[in-house]
């Protein structure tokens, strides 16, 4: 089960970007000790409990998105066209 909606932020701030990569290279090798899976452990960006070679690729396949606020409204469909 994966509880970070963002796979690929490695230090929990809702962005993908190169801070991510930093953060998840310098823990890298780490495990969480606080299994199961809490979606919070620095460096984790896939979110599997340990820091490896795929939450660099997580990393890197996801750079650049955002996780926007969860009150965002979502626009109206008739208001599109």
């Amino acid at each position: 089960m994966i509880s970070n909606p963002l796979l690929g932020d490695a230090n929990n701030d809702n962005q993908v970007t190169g801070a991510d990569l930093v953060t998840a290279q310098q823990n890298f090798g780490n495990v969480d000790p606080d299994m199961p899976i809490d979606g919070l452990f620095l460096g984790d960006a896939n979110d599997d409990g340990q820091v490896t070679g795929a939450d660099l690729i997580a990393v890197q396949q996801n750079f650049g998105n955002t996780l926007g606020p969860a009150s965002a409204p979502i626009p109206d469909p008739a208001s599109v066209c």
